[in-house]
């Protein structure tokens, strides 16, 4: 009889126990949140209504991850009908409740503008700004990188490498490889070849599954590592690899070829490849080749003609034009064609206002083997 108690009471303990999962499942399967992870499962297996109507029953619920959800649905047409207007209001609506991805999403938005569907927004770099710092301050890896971006475009980059650098400690490839360029030219930060090379490494590693990052882009930022080490051996391997496809690739190929032995025979051969395809430093090298017979013939009228490729049509260069040192060279040396009549009919009075242009960028005296030379 005892025996009988204690096993009737173990079977009650345990539907008891029983009872109580049940009722612990059955509230988080009613929940947002499983509403949710299903409608990511959903959309994982491309049942996209099934997804929509999940992440909107939880978005109506309160739940921001929904929200955010409910927002890509419709930016992409992902089970609902487009409507990026409406897409873009309930971004802001999560970013202005504090979810982190939102806020990223909104920046990213405002700073670059949009025209796309039904949504037209001016670029409001300011604004873009704030929303990014919002995002990159609570630790969003890429809103860290675009922030970066931002201060750099504004010419701040201490604060660029900042902030491509707490990117890069939560490993994110696009922070990583943005690392590895800065401290390879030495804006922001101390330029360090050998840590740029340990990022690279690392971009490689965690952007195998990043659909932005491309294979050939971290091998090319590698040939220029190597390049800018001196190490010709392993920057022609790599620039090998990829210049058939990758003009700019053809030009540093060219380039290794005269920091290894001064080889400008071969190194003009890759330049007129690079120069063909529109590459700018590729027409510029060839140009200034063909100008002083460096691996060629002489031959100003190619030089000229290579020379007002180069130089933008209509408007005035101005100092924050990227190109505007580039620009100065061609001028320096187009001055003395039309100085001396070479490939183009002599005209003192345009020489001197050429010549004025290279000295204001302190390009007058600068020698063609010095252009070619450049760690650019």
């Amino acid at each position: 009889m005892k025996k009988n108690i204690i096993f009737l009471f173990i079977v009650i303990c345990n539907i008891y126990v029983y009872g109580q999962d049940e009722i612990i499942n059955l509230d988080y399967l009613n929940s947002p949140q499983y509403k949710v992870e299903r409608g990511v499962k959903y959309l994982q297996n491309g049942k996209y209504d099934e997804a929509f109507t999940d992440f909107a029953t939880a978005h109506n619920a309160g739940n921001l991850d929904a929200t955010y959800l409910v927002g890509d649905c419709y930016f992409s047409g992902i089970g609902v009908e487009k409507d990026e207007k409406k897409a873009f209001e309930l971004y802001n609506y999560a970013a202005t409740n504090g979810h982190i991805d939102a806020c990223f999403v909104v920046g990213a938005i405002y700073y670059n503008g949009i025209n796309q569907g039904n949504l037209n927004l001016e670029s409001d770099p300011a604004r873009g700004k704030e929303w990014l710092k919002t995002a990159a301050d609570k630790g969003h890896s890429d809103a860290q990188w675009l922030l970066g971006d931002c201060y750099y475009l504004d010419e701040n980059y201490e604060a660029a490498y900042d902030r491509y650098l707490q990117s890069a400690k939560q490993n994110n490839p696009k922070g990583l490889k943005r690392v590895a360029v800065r401290l390879m030219d030495g804006v922001g930060v101390e330029k360090n070849l050998s840590l740029a090379l340990e990022y690279l490494s690392k971009a490689e590693e965690f952007g195998k599954q990043d659909p932005d990052i491309k294979e050939t882009d971290l091998m090319f930022i590698r040939g220029k590592i190597y390049y800018h080490q001196k190490n010709y051996d392993k920057a022609i391997e790599i620039f090998k690899s990829i210049y058939q496809t990758d003009a700019e690739a053809c030009r540093w190929l060219g380039s290794c070829y005269v920091g290894k032995c001064e080889d400008y025979t071969t190194a003009i051969k890759y330049w007129e490849l690079s120069a063909e395809k529109g590459e700018f430093k590729g027409m510029l090298y060839t140009a200034l080749c063909y100008y002083d017979g460096l691996g060629c013939e002489k031959d100003y009228g190619k030089a000229v003609d290579l020379f007002f490729k180069i130089l933008p049509s209509g408007g005035k260069i101005t100092s924050k034009d990227e190109k505007f040192y580039d620009y100065a060279i061609v001028a320096k040396f187009l001055s003395n064609c039309y100085r001396y009549g070479r490939g183009v009919p002599a005209n003192a009075e345009t020489a001197v206002e050429l010549l004025k242009f290279a000295a204001a960028a302190g390009f007058e005296n600068i020698t063609i083997k010095e252009v070619l030379t450049r760690k650019k």
